[in-house]
């Protein structure tokens, strides 16, 4: 029986797939830490280390990552996951007294070692 449960759990683990990547400023290129990063589907989340690097696992399918700092604008980031991937993420701080129009924040993906671009809806 234990050895059942353990297939099976090893199972429901390796259905995972990984998404790791780094958050960074797009005016100064420094990395951010402590960043919020959500997946809106499962509600499952992480925030950016100091490094702002951050890794989430996820299932395979249709994946919408949102990024929020209360000193940055929101972006959120729809894509279908199919393999491990790696994306790097710039966003834009808020300035004080500032009109929060949407920006062109930059989201770079990697999947096999292919860069792609993508674009981000800003909330």
């Amino acid at each position: 029986m234990l050895g059942f449960l353990l297939v099976f759990a090893f199972r429901s683990y390796s259905q995972l797939i990984t998404v790791t990547g780094t958050v960074k400023n797009e005016n100064s290129g420094e990395t951010i830490r402590q960043l919020s990063i959500v997946e809106k589907m499962s509600g499952i989340g992480t925030i950016t280390s100091l490094d702002g690097g951050f890794l989430l696992l996820l299932k395979s399918g249709k994946v919408e990552l949102n990024f929020s700092d209360a000193n940055y604008e929101s972006l959120t980031v729809g894509f279908t996951l199919r393999n491990d991937t790696s994306i790097q993420v710039t966003v834009k701080p808020i300035s004080a007294g500032a009109d929060r129009k949407p920006s062109k924040n930059g989201v770079h993906l990697v999947v096999r070692e292919k860069l792609i671009a993508l674009k981000g809806q800003n909330k």
